[in-house]
């Protein structure tokens, strides 16, 4: 189910003088353009999990991203839809969102995996690009 922003949420008007908005969780798929579409003068980026109504991030901001990436490279990991990283003029944001380990632990040696392909991405990724870094 799709709505625009200005029904998701009554404080549009705040948001709407925000440079960047960040959304986890955000299930809606490839949607988000058309749920945003009233949010005028922005651009959204996002990442969707393979499975619907799954995970999902995105990044929605007045400045246009020289690059967006999209997951940290590791197959394991990269159906969940749970990184973005845009690349502007000053700096990279990333928009993780993490996996908790269910009800039960029953996700807990997945996440153990996850949490150390993140961290490996991060380390290769400051390395490689030597450039400010704001994780979310």
């Amino acid at each position: 189910m799709c709505c625009t922003f200005s029904i998701v949420h009554p404080f549009y008007h705040f948001y709407s003088t925000l440079p960047v908005l960040l959304f986890h969780h955000s299930k809606i798929e490839l949607k988000l353009k058309e749920a945003l579409a009233d949010l005028k003068g922005y651009h959204v980026y996002s990442n969707s999990a393979t499975k619907k109504g799954y995970s999902g991030v995105a990044i929605i901001s007045k400045e246009e991203a020289l690059n967006v990436t999209r997951d940290i490279g590791v197959v394991e990991h990269d159906d969940e839809g749970r990184v973005i990283c845009a690349e502007f003029t000053d700096f990279y944001l990333v928009n993780v969102y993490v996996p908790n380990s269910g009800a039960g632990l029953k996700r807990l040696e997945y996440r153990a995996t996850w949490d150390a392909a993140f961290k490996s991405y991060l380390t290769n990724f400051v390395i490689a690009y030597d450039s400010s870094l704001m994780l979310i």
